[in-house]
């Protein structure tokens, strides 16, 4: 046996050694960490086993350390240059040196990180920086294609495409039908996302306040000014088309999905927003949860263990009672009369439970599919000044159980930070 772990300061770096990582991807080391613990074994090592105070030490420390310093970025970067005679593009970073989407996003866009680096002499301009942070936040990620296959559609044929020609595109591309394929189009959520009115107005004036591609029934076209700037700066358009040829692999080896939230898969609450349908982004309301009228879904956000500063209002006592069971606290102050609880109960709304640990992990919740309201009961909880509140608990059935890894890893400080 082989201790690991013992007082070792940098234990984040156990699952980086065993797994050989390089991604600077939390939410990846986390699941491989899980999943081999589990299963007993790791690659190219007969087994592995790690005790409770164990993982709390390597997760603890995960959470913890900065694994995207520009230092470290740059250092990747400077080794793939080094490998490839070239500047790498975001592309290159998918072999595993580093994760794009993280190198992506640390200046707003690739672009930009280069030229505070200094590996580029010239950054791009105002206008062009706005589109490509739009593509590095929203589409890069890959988590939902449909718009990435819009924008590849009007930047190879450079004029208006039908709806049908888009839609053989997404039916090709993921497992929709046809059917499935031009309503996800054809519907409300994509062409908002692509104008831009899905998002808040600040979110509009940084990404330029001009829609990247305009769509409605007859077909869709490219927005005038990225059209002009994607023809007018070669050093745009390979950063436009690294983009979305990187999105697009995400999308299709990494996310697995068609355009909706797949289980087990990590989604921050705008990213939730867009893929149940929202008519807009609402992810500074949605709070613990929303019944949204538009696309007739509610999800449910749930910090599972609670930091110990909140206050006893918001000190909920969520937990699982099996893999296939949660019980739900609502907001205090509610009632079976409540009419959001009323919403949640009708049946008219489908569920949607999204989990994370503690706030250590981040804006992302790992979702855990559709859920079934049970038992709605009406009690009381701790307040603040110890003044009892009125709250509802509701066992939700969970349409797919948890896998036992992520079961044991939500439940891992139960006892320490259930409070």
């Amino acid at each position: 046996m082989i201790d690991f772990v013992g007082a070792y300061a940098n234990n984040y770096l156990i699952p980086i050694a065993l797994f050989g990582d390089n991604s600077r991807n939390k939410d990846s080391l986390r699941e491989k960490l899980r999943t081999a613990h589990v299963s007993g074994s790791v690659a190219t090592l007969s087994s592995i086993s790690f005790d409770e105070i164990a993982k709390e030490q390597i997760f603890a420390a995960l959470a913890a350390v900065k694994l995207d310093s520009m230092r470290e970025l740059k250092a990747d970067i400077r080794t793939l240059l080094n490998r490839l005679g070239r500047l790498p593009r975001l592309f290159d970073f998918l072999a595993g040196t580093s994760n794009p989407v993280l190198m992506a996003g640390k200046e707003g866009n690739y672009w930009a990180l280069l030229k505070k680096m200094k590996f580029v002499e010239v950054g791009p301009t105002a206008q062009e920086e706005a589109i490509l942070t739009f593509l590095s936040k929203e589409l890069l990620p890959g988590k939902r294609p449909q718009e990435l296959l819009v924008l590849r559609e009007l930047l190879r044929a450079d004029e208006r495409v039908t709806i049908d020609t888009l839609t053989d595109a997404v039916s090709r591309f993921t497992a929709l039908n046809w059917d499935d394929a031009r309503a996800s189009i054809a519907g409300s959520s994509v062409p908002r996302v692509l104008s831009l009115e899905f998002y808040t107005s600040v979110q509009q004036k940084t990404y330029g306040n001009e829609p990247v591609a305009i769509l409605d029934d007859a077909g869709a076209q490219l927005g005038a000014t990225f059209r002009e700037l994607y023809h007018g700066s070669h050093a745009f358009r390979a950063h436009v088309d690294d983009l979305i040829e990187t999105g697009l692999y995400l999308a299709k080896h990494v996310e697995t999905g068609v355009g909706k939230p797949v289980v087990g898969k990590m989604y921050s609450r705008k990213d939730v927003c867009r893929l149940l349908g929202f008519f807009s982004n609402q992810e500074g309301v949605v709070n613990g949860y929303k019944t949204d009228p538009y696309s007739k879904t509610c999800p449910i956000f749930v910090t599972y263990h609670k930091d110990s500063e909140i206050s006893a209002s918001t000190r909920y006592g969520d937990e699982f009672i099996s893999p296939e069971l949660f019980h739900w606290f609502t907001r205090s102050r509610r009632t079976l009369q409540s009419k959001e609880i009323r919403e949640v109960l009708s049946g008219e709304f489908e569920l949607h439970l999204f989990v994370k640990k503690d706030d250590a992990e981040g804006k992302e919740f790992t979702y855990l599919g559709r859920v079934a309201p049970h038992n709605p009961v009406e009690t009381t909880m701790p307040g603040d000044n110890d003044v009892p509140l009125p709250v509802v608990t509701i066992d939700m059935k969970l349409e797919t159980p948890v896998e036992e890894h992520l079961y044991e890893y939500l439940n891992l400080y139960t006892g320490a930070s259930k409070n």
